[in-house]
């Protein structure tokens, strides 16, 4: 079976030769700016590569998946197609949409702006809170795996809070994409996009969770801000219904169950009632979404 794993370090799908790698650079702010640059084969590219899929591959979205085609009329047409592997179309477009969705949101010195599936933006502004890495002490050893070496260790385990919301978002989009694109994968392929919403989520909550606990100062510039609380609340229900449209397609997760599992653990999700206590503000769970745990 053929897996493939979208890395916030900017990893290609498993079947390119491209590598897209970022110098972070923390800002007043201590999010991040990014300069994006290309390497194919370890040198770097000074002129975009023509994809002579291209064409099909932006037919494939127009006429499959709608909100997957809107990012990509709102992308730079080079940069998404950098990521369209021509050996595997529909492998990879899920990808591309991920990725053009980090371009899109505009992370700025001051503010925070997310683009989201109904084509809109929610802007917030930038805090300085602690790093994501904070999350991993509150994993279990079945949590250690792709995602978390990739999201908590290291220099992207520096990143913080709105990095991680960016994440939620943008592994909404693939997931949603992939969704949009299931019936056309071969029957051999199945990939981790639930794997990857899931884990986004969890680390959601583990953050509050760390917040709440380890970090109240952080956590009261949350839990005191209407425009962030907004924020999670509408990236929650995005997720949710990305989860809830994906559950038919049995080939779009592979440790999803378990993964899930641990996302509606009680202690997780009481971490985000928790948040809106006494905000006059409340975040409501889809029953649809926990039902998914018996179905897979």
């Amino acid at each position: 079976m053929v897996k493939r794993f979208i890395s916030v370090v900017k990893l290609v799908p498993l079947l390119s030769l491209f590598l897209f790698t970022q110098c972070l650079v923390l800002d007043l702010r201590g999010e991040r700016q990014v300069e994006k640059k290309r390497y194919i084969d370890g040198k770097l590219q000074t002129e975009v590569t023509v994809k002579p899929c291209a064409d099909e591959a932006i037919a494939v979205l127009r006429e499959h998946d709608s909100i997957g085609y809107e990012v990509f009329k709102k992308s730079n047409r080079e940069d998404f197609l950098f990521w369209i592997d021509c050996s595997d179309i529909y492998f990879s477009l899920p990808g591309a949409v991920h990725e053009s969705v980090h371009m899109l949101t505009d992370s700025g010195f001051t503010s925070y702006s997310y683009y989201l599936p109904s084509g809109e933006y929610f802007p917030v502004k930038q805090k300085r809170l602690f790093n994501r890495s904070k999350i991993a002490a509150y994993l279990k050893p079945k949590d250690k795996d792709d995602f978390y070496t990739t999201y908590l260790t290291g220099q992207d385990g520096a990143q913080g809070f709105l990095v991680l919301l960016d994440e939620v978002n943008a592994y909404t989009f693939s997931l949603l994409s992939d969704t949009s694109l299931a019936e056309l994968l071969p029957a051999d392929v199945q990939v981790n996009a639930t794997d990857g919403l899931a884990s986004m989520l969890l680390f959601l909550e583990l953050y509050l969770h760390h917040g709440r606990t380890k970090a109240m100062n952080d956590y009261e510039k949350i839990a005191k801000d209407k425009k962030y609380l907004s924020l999670i609340k509408t990236l929650w229900e995005n997720a949710e219904s990305a989860l809830i449209g994906s559950s038919k397609y049995k080939n779009l997760g592979t440790d999803d169950t378990y993964k899930l599992m641990r996302v509606y653990e009680e202690a997780n999700i009481a971490e985000l009632k928790k948040l809106y206590q006494g905000s006059g503000m409340s975040i409501t769970f889809d029953p649809r979404a926990r039902e998914m745990l018996g179905e897979n």
